[in-house]
């Protein structure tokens, strides 16, 4: 059992891992659609994400059986590895959470960029462009 325990705890410190790296995707995506990135920029983080979900989804058919095992067994069995197993069962489902959470704000975001039609923000090199004209005209 110990040894079914080490390699559940494995994956998902492995999949804690993904998740976190998930949750930046959104987070850059989120920062993407304020700052009106165009639709393929935001597009290149959902394909980012999708291949996370995808490792994630390959590593979870790796403990399929294993898993299985664990549900069976797990109220015959205390110890160390099973408190850390069930620790890091909860941060794989609050992770999960959190980013269905900020996925709803995006989605949000973005369904309103569409319908008021925003244009993309101003480049920064157009803006200090526009900024020396405007300070030049003042200056004069």
């Amino acid at each position: 059992m110990e040894a079914l325990l080490e390699k559940l705890i494995r994956v998902y410190r492995r999949e804690i891992r993904i998740y976190r790296e998930i949750q930046e995707l959104v987070v850059r995506q989120k920062e993407a659609i304020l700052s009106g990135a165009s639709y393929g920029e935001v597009n290149e983080s959902l394909r980012a994400k999708r291949d996370l979900l995808l490792e994630i989804e390959r590593l979870e058919s790796e403990i399929r059986n294993e898993k299985e095992l664990w549900q069976r067994r797990n109220r015959s069995h205390d110890g160390d590895s099973a408190a850390t197993l069930m620790v890091l069962l909860a941060v794989v489902t609050e992770s999960v959470e959190g980013i269905l959470e900020a996925e709803r704000e995006n989605e949000l975001l973005l369904t309103t960029r569409r319908r008021r039609g925003l244009k993309p923000a101003i480049g920064s090199e157009r803006a200090r462009r526009r900024y020396q004209v405007h300070e030049s005209v003042e200056g004069s």
